[in-house]
């Protein structure tokens, strides 16, 4: 390995460990913003642009974005700017991986994400309970001073990107789980990979984010199902729940009731009643999160309906769902481009093991990928495009089906 891609490797290590807050509040933003633009550039020149260029189309919404911003202030533009560096840098980073095909770099990669997370895991759940809803606060950044947020930081809290992350983290650990025998000391991974789930949970608990609660339930299904999914049967099981949900809602508005009444978070409690209130047909409080995600997502529909061919303006859209939003600020464009995302991801990242035992599990993540755009505002391209393919590239050298990126 020539000193070039020993320079690369050593900088795509340092920007992964800025993700660990507990780091990340000790890196200076100015060297920080310096490692940004040189890893970059240095990715950006090293990885073919024919291989680039296939993934380009994937980031056209958050580039639509810069027609939404205030063009007269320059250092929003600036922030914003970096902020597309920063999320194109892991899509650049895995391409780099499998342009050199180099696994021991993926794995180590992939064993640091994995170590990061565990460790910030255990932190977010104790630094809940030391600063009780800190994770959400970090999410809306309704902060009361900075001390707080750096006493979040250097407590190691992890916040709504962490959070999510961690749901979608959940369906690979059970397929590590299930394909244990493909790896060294299979038993040690075993425990390790459902000692890690059950401290998700704990963690999921301690953050209060009701959503993120049920879509690590809908996970654990995978236990049972991860490697008979499929689109049909994805389908055929979400009509089947549609059925559920329109012929049998009191039966599961009481469960979710009953459910609300037994665990000891007050957050967790009123959203899952205001999701039974919803289930009955009845009104919940004007305050509750429910009614304020409902308005911000009609906000947006309505900027759809109303501007078919898009107004561009982030002031139109409710500002909570990255799916919706687009639709509101760009109209038809938006949806079509949104169509084309959803599409690229698949086709580059999933479709290559439509063969393999493992499908299932990659699809279901794909899935909460689309859920999460839906009912939030960020879109996790880190996750989907680096973690999910490091991990197979990772497992299908074990199994002696090679994975790459379908480029």
């Amino acid at each position: 390995m020539n000193l070039k891609n020993k320079t690369i490797c050593l900088l795509m290590a340092f920007n992964m460990l800025h993700d660990m807050p507990f780091l990340g509040f000790r890196y200076p933003s100015v060297l920080y913003a310096l490692l940004v633009i040189v890893l970059f550039l240095l990715l950006w020149t090293h990885v073919r642009f024919n291989t680039i260029k296939s993934i380009l189309v994937v980031f056209t919404i958050p580039l639509l974005n810069i027609f939404t911003l205030d063009t007269s202030s320059y250092i929003q533009l600036f922030q914003y700017i970096s902020g597309l560096l920063q999320l194109t840098l892991y899509p650049l980073m895995a391409l780099f991986i499998f342009e050199t095909r180099n696994y021991k770099l993926a794995y180590f990669l992939f064993v640091l994400y994995a170590v990061m997370n565990l460790i910030t895991c255990i932190t977010t759940y104790y630094g809940n309970i030391t600063f009780p809803g800190a994770s959400r606060i970090l999410a809306t950044g309704d902060l009361d001073g900075i001390p707080f947020q750096n006493a979040y930081q250097l407590a190691n809290i992890g916040g709504f990107s962490f959070i999510y992350n961690m749901v979608m983290f959940v369906p690979i650990l059970i397929c590590t789980w299930k394909y244990r025998n493909l790896f060294n000391h299979s038993r040690l991974i075993s425990l390790l990979s459902i000692a890690f789930v059950v401290i998700i949970f704990f963690t999921l608990l301690a953050a209060e984010y009701t959503t993120s609660l049920l879509l690590f339930v809908l996970c654990l299904f995978l236990f049972l199902i991860g490697n008979k999914i499929n689109f049909k049967k994805m389908l055929l099981w979400g009509c089947i729940g549609w059925m559920v949900l329109v012929f049998l809602k009191d039966p599961v508005a009481n469960l979710f009731i009953d459910i609300s009444e037994s665990v000891e978070s007050v957050d967790i409690s009123e959203r899952l009643m205001d999701i039974a209130y919803n289930l009955r047909d009845e009104s919940v409080s004007y305050d509750s999160d429910l009614n304020s995600r409902q308005e911000k997502y009609g906000k947006s529909i309505n900027s759809f309906i109303e501007n078919p061919f898009g107004n561009w303006s982030q002031e139109a859209v409710g500002g909570h769902s990255f799916f919706l939003d687009s639709l509101g600020k760009f109209g038809i464009l938006g949806l079509f481009f949104l169509v084309l995302l959803y599409y690229r991801i698949f086709k580059i990242y999933i479709y290559p093991i439509r063969n393999n035992g493992y499908y299932g599990y990659a699809l279901f993540v794909f899935l909460i990928f689309i859920v999460t755009s839906v009912v939030n505002p960020q879109v996790f391209f880190d996750f989907m495009m680096f973690v999910l393919p490091l991990y197979y590239y990772i497992l299908g050298r074990r199994d002696g089906q090679p994975y790459y990126p379908h480029v």
